[in-house]
């Protein structure tokens, strides 16, 4: 074999090569945007929990897909709706007078709301970030602040900020119920 054709053959190797790598480097971008998209806020926390390993953190989100499955989440109907949102105004007129209590209430009346839908007890976290990732983190700062109220180390200014986090979560979760209930959100 000449000088030449080994040449070309090394360079066509090497072409080879970058084409794979490129075409690695593509799909492991479209998985991730796929992963941010699906999961939205929730992708990054997962990813800094495995210390930026996107590998491992993909693998952990796609094991909560496959373990939550497909959720059949029902609607929430006028009458429900309407209670709910009357329950929520009042816990905002009690958050003046009782800031610790109200939060504690607006915890339940989410867990309340979340079950009528469907969403599963023992793995309703879970469940938020397949099927409504938006509202997961207000969700979770009303858990956290409510257990915090409970045991009477909240301050004032954590539960405002919770409850403020709280309704945009029960809001979005409203949302999701009347207009897109029965398919994954």
């Amino acid at each position: 074999m000449s000088t030449a054709a080994i040449g070309w053959t090394a360079a066509a190797g090497l072409g080879a090569v970058a084409l794979v790598l490129l075409a690695g480097l593509l799909l492991s971008r479209r998985r991730r945007r796929r992963l941010q998209a699906r999961f939205g806020p929730e992708y990054d926390r997962v990813l800094l929990a495995h210390g930026g390993d996107a590998r491992r953190a993909r693998r952990d989100l796609i094991r909560r897909e496959r373990r939550i499955g497909a959720l059949r989440l029902r609607a929430i109907d006028d009458v429900s709706w309407e209670r709910y949102s009357a329950r929520w105004s009042a816990l905002q007129e009690r958050f003046v007078d009782a800031p610790a209590q109200a939060v504690i209430d607006a915890d339940e009346l989410l867990d309340a709301m979340l079950r009528e839908q469907g969403y599963p007890d023992e793995d309703r976290e879970l469940a938020l970030t397949l099927y409504q990732n938006r509202a997961l983190a207000g969700y979770r700062r009303a858990r956290n602040a409510a257990g915090r109220a409970r045991r009477g180390e909240a301050t004032t200014e954590e539960l405002r900020e919770c409850f403020v986090h709280a309704r945009g979560s029960f809001e979005l979760l409203a949302h999701q119920s009347r207009f897109t209930t029965g398919r994954r959100a």
